[in-house]
């Protein structure tokens, strides 16, 4: 490589960290709040789903990743709706623009669903044992696959309609309420 093509690749490079640089001090703001939310609903669905199986532990006994027995479904419970409803509520009120508020909500809805599954399928194969059980029976690389279904079912249903529904209708009243009262943002 000569010294023209390497001193017009450091110039691209640095003009790219420039750029994206510049692009997440005006987002900062916005990122944030993406991510507390999503941190938020995410560690309230993680802790509803691990204490299932704290408070039932037959549940680990038999290596149970999916039952429709009704008192061994992972729900949220009423004071994590009231979590979920400030956290929108501040969410709304903080991005202000409906266009931020969806979009922010479009992206937190994505990552609390990807990041809790993920967390909750390496709890159920690794900490409980659903992987040593299954190697041990010869069909771990078969239901690797089922096991993640399974979760990701029932975190799915922990957060649709319910959580979806509000966190969205609360944030937009969020921003509603803060652009009512504070007109100047």
């Amino acid at each position: 490589m000569n010294g023209k093509n390497a001193i017009g690749l450091s110039m691209t490079a640095t003009t790219i960290f420039t750029r994206a640089s510049q692009w997440l001090r005006m987002m900062k703001t916005k990122l944030l709040v993406v991510f507390l939310w999503s941190f938020t609903g995410a560690s309230l669905i993680v802790k509803s789903y691990w204490l299932l199986y704290i408070q039932n532990p037959v549940l680990i006994e038999h290596v149970m990743v999916f039952t429709h027995v009704g008192k061994w479904v992972p729900r949220l419970f009423w004071t994590d709706y009231i979590i979920i409803i400030i956290a929108s509520l501040v969410a709304g009120a903080v991005l202000v623009d409906l266009k931020d508020v969806l979009f922010s909500w479009i992206a937190s809805i994505f990552l609390i669903l990807i990041s809790s599954t993920l967390y909750m399928f390496l709890f159920v194969w690794f900490s409980l044992g659903a992987g040593a059980h299954f190697a041990s029976l010869g069909v771990a690389n078969i239901m690797v696959s089922w096991v993640l279904f399974y979760v990701m079912v029932n975190v799915f249903w922990m957060y649709f309609p319910v959580v979806l529904f509000f966190s969205l209708l609360i944030s937009l009243i969020g921003s509603f309420l803060r652009s009512r009262f504070s007109p100047s943002m």
